[in-house]
């Protein structure tokens, strides 16, 4: 029963992430591509560009569309492929640590997610560096249970893999490194028996230097001498409130709901984390050590949080809610004399239903519509005007769609651009972050933008804006 449910799920999980692959791509895909992507192998397997190079998934997309061609779909594929592979993943992991029961559940929870969907269909490293937390902590703990070696140097394989996919990985395992040196201490066990079970950590580390020896000074460079703009605005309050928002978003953006969902799912987590603390203290200790190390990491690191970085463990969060939820039913099984473990499936099976009702949202808007404010502006325009881009939308506008709509980031710069014309259009994103970076700019946009349009999309505040800024002395 198990094996034809999983099946099916993973299936459907395909399936789910396979609509619409093809639609626009967002700021970091495009920037991806037009960057790194499109570079020989060779540059791409030597050189660290930015945080935004997520070093294996460039080099198979790169090979993707040398075979397929170059196009939205083909440089999404394996964020797709990695995440359907997800589930069949989360369900080892969870008959691992918990029933078969729970672990099927929890596929099926994440098989419709709203927001793994997303990330699925989002041409970065994040699906991929989630498949392989998962698979590291099944190894760890079945490593630890059963003492075998073979489970330690698949860990330190796959865990280089995942750094490779994408650096918050190297959170991931140190939080299991602490968790397995507390595991082991208060265990008791002969010291015969820490061998493998510690030697899978620097092992791991000798894999992720050996993937990145080639471009490490690079690496080196860009984390230590290249501080991030965004620093004072992706604080930690932020994205815990970007986190909210983004779960009310997963319940068809209802807010009473979507709130409601947020509450239930945050007592149901602290009843599965007391639930696992009595029957499986080591895997409650994998799944909460990784999240508070990365939490901790972030902010030392470049100082900067966002939402996304957590996504590599937020399938922890499944389970820990499946648990809590069948911890709920058996409270109310007692006060109501009802069959505790149908109540958790009803209690779960709600919350499956209503995350597969989000599900089509996924698709009924791009990610980032540039295409629209694109096409407004071109039908806008008269024969006297003319279009400028702000700030680094240019880029993509540029490389991506071949408008070669200069950049400007000045009101100086907007005016010496109108100059001759009757005015500019402007299309620009991200109005928080130019106000944060650049006031004086935003504050001109607000005084100064006619016929503002709004291009919306599934990604939170990255809405598209073009506007009419008009020529100094025009009528």
């Amino acid at each position: 029963m198990s094996r034809g449910a999983l099946i099916a799920l993973t299936l459907v999980a395909l399936v789910l992430r396979l609509v619409a692959l093809d639609s626009q791509l967002w700021t970091d895909e495009v920037l991806s591509l037009v960057r790194y992507v499109r570079k020989p192998f060779w540059d791409l397997y030597t050189n660290f560009y930015s945080n935004n190079q997520h070093p294996l998934y460039s080099l198979l997309a790169r090979a993707t569309m040398d075979v397929f061609g170059e196009s939205a779909w083909t440089l999404r594929l394996w964020a797709a492929l990695f995440g359907a592979a997800c589930i069949p993943a989360l369900y080892i992991l969870g008959a691992e640590v918990t029933t078969k029961k729970e672990a099927i559940l929890s596929a099926g929870l994440l098989t419709v997610s709203y927001h793994h969907v997303w990330f699925s269909q989002n041409a970065r490293g994040y699906t991929a560096i989630m498949l392989a937390t998962i698979v590291c902590t099944y190894l760890v703990h079945r490593g630890l249970r059963e003492d075998r070696a073979k489970f330690f140097l698949a860990y330190a394989l796959v865990a280089g893999l995942g750094t490779y996919s994408h650096l918050a990985m190297v959170f991931t395992a140190v939080g299991h490194a602490v968790i397995v040196v507390l595991h082991l201490v208060f265990q008791v066990r002969p010291v015969r028996r820490w061998v493998w079970p510690i030697a899978a950590f620097p092992l791991s580390a000798i894999v992720t230097l050996l993937l990145h020896a080639p471009m490490l000074d690079d690496v080196i460079d860009f984390f230590v001498n290249k501080p991030s703009p965004a620093v004072g605005l992706a604080t930690p309050l932020w994205a815990a409130i970007e986190t909210v928002m983004s779960l009310v978003e997963g319940f068809g953006g209802i807010a009473i709901l979507g709130v409601a969902a947020v509450a239930v799912v945050g007592l149901m987590g602290l009843l599965g984390c007391a639930s696992y603390a009595r029957s499986d203290r080591l895997a409650l200790g994998l799944f909460m050590g990784p999240v508070i190390v990365t939490g901790f990491g972030v902010l030392a690191g470049r100082g900067i949080v966002y939402p996304r970085f957590f996504f590599g463990v937020a399938a922890f969060g499944i389970l820990i809610f499946v648990r809590g939820a069948f911890a709920t039913s058996t409270l109310l099984a007692t006060w109501r004399g009802r069959t505790a473990s149908r109540l958790g499936v009803a209690l779960i099976g709600a919350l499956i239903v209503a995350s597969a009702a989000s599900v089509p949202f996924n698709y009924l808007e791009p990610k980032q519509d540039f295409e629209g404010a694109m096409n407004y502006i071109e039908t806008s325009k008269s024969e006297r005007d003319t279009v400028a881009a702000v700030g680094i939308i240019s880029i993509i506008y540029d490389g991506y769609y071949d408008r070669a709509w200069p950049k400007v980031w000045s009101a100086d710069e907007i005016q010496e651009r109108a100059r001759g014309h009757d005015g500019v259009w402007l299309v620009y994103m991200f109005p928080e972050y130019i106000g944060h970076v650049n006031k004086e700019l935003m504050s001109y946009l607000k005084a100064n933008c006619q016929r503002l349009e709004w291009f919306p999309g599934t990604l939170r505040g990255g809405g598209i804006r073009a506007c009419y800024v008009p020529s100094e002395g025009s009528p």
